[in-house]
């Protein structure tokens, strides 16, 4: 089952006291409760900075949801923070469905994987870091997370743009490891953007690497998948998630894809976060 809708009402305004998300009000001057780790990353023996929420009622065996943030945000982008208008907030509205029903209780791990796009990639001097972080997201953080919190009973993964593109990466190539992927404009492309063609270097290449390759070709029919982009983000942003969404419609893999007013700012991913974790929880049992 599949949905495209554009929710023109959707963009919220962070200046007020108040939003409404999904008919529950959030206070944009709460915070929620945060534990911080230094997660090793032992290919080169470094340290990155993890944020985690646990929404009320989360325990041992709740679902666990990874987050990586855009280019130049860290592991703070995707909680509310400090103050509000610097974070997506997704740890109050997932707290907000949690309260009224309309999602689990579950643990958010937002994850700062650097300038990557979560990738493995030979070290050169171009702007972007590289390292193997893919190997990191793999053998690293996820056994780490799950040492600490219990072995959930369903494993996400999610990011907005360049994030986006490394969730889309990691659970498209490992679509045994991830129940459900969730993305907000993610940083992926048709055609060549010449700066980013090293995303594709490594074994296989493009059609190893590349989300829109995956999605035409790997073993993704038992994934949820939400995707979101704001109606005036980057076009090849807003062109390449509205391709991803027609190859799931042809491959009938369960998946809803949003727009809202906006570009590729804050806003509009406060604004799409709420549709994000409610597909992807469409099949958990709660109404």
């Amino acid at each position: 089952m599949s949905h495209r809708r554009i929710l023109v009402t959707a963009s919220l305004a962070l200046t007020f006291a108040l939003v409404v998300v999904g008919g529950a009000v959030v206070t944009l001057g709460r915070q929620a409760a945060v534990d911080h780790l230094a997660v090793p990353d032992h290919l080169d023996g470094t340290t990155r900075p993890v944020a985690i929420h646990r929404t009320p009622g989360a325990g041992s065996g709740s679902p666990i949801m990874y987050l990586f943030p855009g280019r130049g945000g860290d592991d703070s982008q995707w909680f509310a923070g400090h103050p509000f208008a610097d974070g997506v907030g997704i740890d109050l509205i997932a707290d907000e469905l949690v309260a009224d029903g309309r999602i689990e209780p579950m643990v958010l791990v937002s994850a700062d994987i650097g300038d990557t796009y979560g990738v493995d990639s030979t070290p050169v001097d171009d702007g972007y870091e590289h390292g193997r972080v893919e190997r990191y997201i793999l053998d690293d953080l996820i056994p780490t997370v799950e040492a600490r919190y219990g072995t959930p009973s369903e494993r996400w993964i999610g990011g907005l743009s360049m994030g986006g593109f490394a969730a889309l990466h990691a659970a498209f190539r490992q679509p045994d490891l991830f129940d459900a992927v969730g993305v907000l404009s993610p940083a992926i492309f048709e055609g060549d953007l010449p700066d980013r063609m090293w995303l594709f270097e490594g074994e296989g290449g493009r059609p190893a690497h590349d989300p829109l390759e995956l999605a035409r070709s790997g073993s993704i029919e038992d994934l949820r998948i939400g995707l979101g982009a704001g109606l005036s983000d980057y076009p090849w942003i807003h062109d390449a998630t509205t391709v991803l969404g027609r190859i799931l419609t042809q491959r009938q893999v369960a998946h809803e894809l949003d727009f809202v007013a906006g570009g590729h700012d804050t806003a509009t991913w406060h604004a799409l976060a709420p549709h994000m974790l409610l597909a992807l929880g469409a099949s958990r049992g709660v109404p």
